[in-house]
């Protein structure tokens, strides 16, 4: 009932009041997501100047659409077609090149992750690919599940901060 009523919502650009942690909001629905397998609310908070959130959907309560409608920038709308995890952010997006080897460059022809191109293919049948992430947390996940698989080629950054936390992690558990 709650996914219905928030999706007209969305479909008709009105105000939503609702609680969420013992909290009242009044936000601007943007779109209704499966993370993870489970379903979020993403919006803009209209008390906090229109900050971009993401609620579990489960855990809203008493909702109440307004009458009151509201208008969405195109940049936002663009960017909040592309999200692809709970932790993307509207900020300006990061792009990684990454190489991987054969063995796994099926999985990412057969369902490209939101803005993935492939920019290379090597004669050993790796292939280079660039996607883009507004938040580490969004990349990091992909490029563990993938290990040893996987390369990190660009940014410099992100190649860094995975090899730091392998090596902690390789320390910690000896």
């Amino acid at each position: 009932m709650n996914f219905e009523l928030l999706e007209n919502a969305i479909k008709k650009r009105s105000l939503v009041q609702c609680e969420y942690a013992g909290f009242k909001f009044k936000i601007k629905p943007l779109k209704l997501a499966m993370f993870d397998g489970f379903w979020y609310l993403l919006f803009l908070d209209t008390n906090k100047n229109d900050t971009f959130k993401k609620f579990h959907l489960k855990s809203i309560t008493n909702i109440r659409i307004l009458e009151e409608k509201f208008k969405l920038d195109a940049k936002i709308e663009e960017r909040i077609k592309n999200i692809n995890s709970a932790w993307a952010t509207l900020d300006k997006p990061n792009t990684a090149r990454l190489l991987l080897s054969p063995q796994i460059k099926k999985y990412f022809e057969r369902k490209p992750y939101a803005k993935q191109s492939i920019t290379g293919l090597d004669a050993d049948g790796s292939v280079v690919i660039d996607i883009e992430f507004t938040n580490l947390m969004e990349i990091k996940p992909l490029i563990y599940y993938f290990i040893p698989f996987i390369k990190v080629l660009e940014p410099k950054e992100l190649a860094d901060t995975i090899k730091d936390e392998i090596e902690k992690y390789l320390e910690e558990i000896k």
